[in-house]
């Protein structure tokens, strides 16, 4: 999935654009447990999807060692992020941040359950429990348990409060993955929002997990527009404004439109077809009501919209 070049076409998919038909991870997720795909990014019942999405990141080479400008330093790619959807989305956007690594663990559910308690006490949770998911085995601790999915707080209040959850997962070449996933919203304040990060951060380093952060806003339209397509192009100028963007590839499929760019003021990246990526926006109006719901992640939207 990581590993093809970026399609032109807009009726097509790209590598790393969510909204799809179907598609699951494939050479560069090769023995990564993929649940098929649904339309709107990751399914409710995505979580090995969304383990082995964020192991193809790993894989497709994630990575925030970018050094930012002298205009940006010490500005997390968090901060950009509000900064650049300010007046986009509603004051209560939800906020998500999602770390990943592999994590050496023995074989047996014993020792991932061993693993997986040491790491939740290292990040003030409370012991949490293997089970199985698509044959697979799965730990998880504090709120919620799909590290895909969702974008409601969880539960739990490690590393400085939000809503914390853990999850180990036992891929099929018998690697073992951690998922830490903490849940926010952005009327919290940037300064609560960095502090809860790097308490995160700072625990994770601690206990020798060196993990790359993955940024997702969502919410609902502050300013709705005549359709998504219209909301979509209005997003994309204002990104390329804010952040420098641009666009790499836009699919369309009805009222669901995706946008995968490039932007010089984000840190994350990963490369797919030789390019750099490391930011996605979608729109989508649900039908039932009209609402027009926004999302923005780097470098990839690893959530449902």
């Amino acid at each position: 999935m990581m590993r093809h070049a970026m399609m032109k076409s807009t009726r097509q998919q790209s590598p790393l654009t969510q909204v799809h038909r179907g598609r699951t991870p494939d050479s560069a997720a090769a023995g990564h447990p993929a649940a098929t795909q649904q339309r709107r990014g990751v399914p409710a019942r995505g979580l090995l999807w969304g383990i082995a999405l964020l192991a193809a990141l790993l894989l497709a080479g994630w990575s925030a060692a970018a050094k930012p400008t002298a205009a940006d330093a010490g500005r997390s790619d968090l901060a950009a992020l509000l900064a650049a959807a300010d007046g986009v989305l509603a004051p209560d956007s939800a906020v998500t941040l999602r770390y990943a690594a592999p994590l050496p663990a023995p074989a047996g559910d014993d020792a991932l359950a061993a693993a997986g308690d040491a790491l939740a006490a290292r990040l003030s949770l409370p012991a949490g429990a293997v089970s199985r998911a698509s044959g697979h085995a799965v730990y998880a601790a504090g709120g919620g348990s799909a590290a895909g999915g969702g974008s409601a707080a969880g539960g739990g209040s490690a590393a400085g409060g939000g809503g914390l959850s853990l999850q180990l997962a036992r891929l099929d070449d018998g690697s073992a993955f951690v998922i830490a996933r903490l849940e926010a919203r952005a009327a919290d304040g940037l300064p609560a929002l960095e502090a809860r990060r790097a308490s995160l951060e700072a625990a994770l380093q601690a206990a020798g997990v060196q993990a790359d952060c993955n940024v997702v806003l969502q919410g609902a339209a502050a300013r709705p527009s005549a359709g998504a397509a219209a909301q979509a192009d209005g997003l994309q100028a204002l990104l390329a404004k804010r952040l420098g963007a641009a666009p790499l590839e836009r699919y369309a499929d009805g009222e669901t439109v995706s946008i995968t760019m490039s932007a010089p003021k984000l840190q994350a990246s990963v490369i797919s077809g030789g390019k750099r990526v490391n930011l996605q926006a979608a729109v989508h109006t649900v039908t039932e009501s009209g609402l027009q719901r926004i999302t923005i992640g780097t470098p990839v939207i690893t959530t449902e919209y």
